[in-house]
């Protein structure tokens, strides 16, 4: 067990490396066998530092995935290391890409993720932020009493927290 332990740990180092040297899909094949390993053979369920090591190579993949905007697979990965305001704004930022795109049922649904995962952390500023984009997509469709209900709701919380340029812009 602890050779595999140290397999993990020294290929998470190199994984590490090869990402901030730009070798991304090198560094992502290393966490992918490095998870496979990790998996098959550590018994992950129990073991603390097999479960801290898991965390750090998919924080590690979230991050890789971001570098080659694959924003799909690096929010799959943030979720997976358990990084709850790093998936938040991940999905805040491809939902915005997704409107700019005029894809605006998938900006919605992504921004409904990130409004549920800012309010389970208590991320008032990305609450409100959520909201008043949700009013903006809703605004794009025609929705405009669903609209009106985020944009209010993005008020009260810009009010609430006294940031006075998001009450502005809600």
């Amino acid at each position: 067990m602890d050779e595999v332990m140290q397999a993990i740990s020294i290929g998470f180092i190199v994984a590490c490396f090869l990402l901030n040297t730009n070798r991304v899909l090198t560094s992502i094949e290393i966490c992918k066998e490095s998870l496979a390993i990790l998996k098959q053979k550590a018994g992950i369920k129990g073991n603390k530092l097999a479960e801290s090591l898991c965390k750090k190579v998919y924080l590690i993949m979230s991050n890789a995935y971001r570098a080659i905007n694959d924003n799909t697979n690096a929010i799959k990965y943030a979720h997976e290391s358990g990084e709850k305001f790093e998936e938040c704004k991940l999905c805040f930022n491809l939902a915005g890409k997704y409107f700019c795109q005029c894809k605006y049922a998938e900006a919605r649904e992504l921004l409904k993720r990130a409004l549920l995962i800012s309010t389970e952390i208590g991320d008032k500023n990305s609450e409100a932020c959520c909201y008043l984009n949700l009013g903006a997509v809703y605004g794009s469709v025609d929705e405009y009493d669903k609209a009106r209900e985020h944009l209010e709701k993005s008020l009260a919380i810009r009010k609430e927290i006294g940031d006075r340029n998001g009450e502005a812009s809600s």
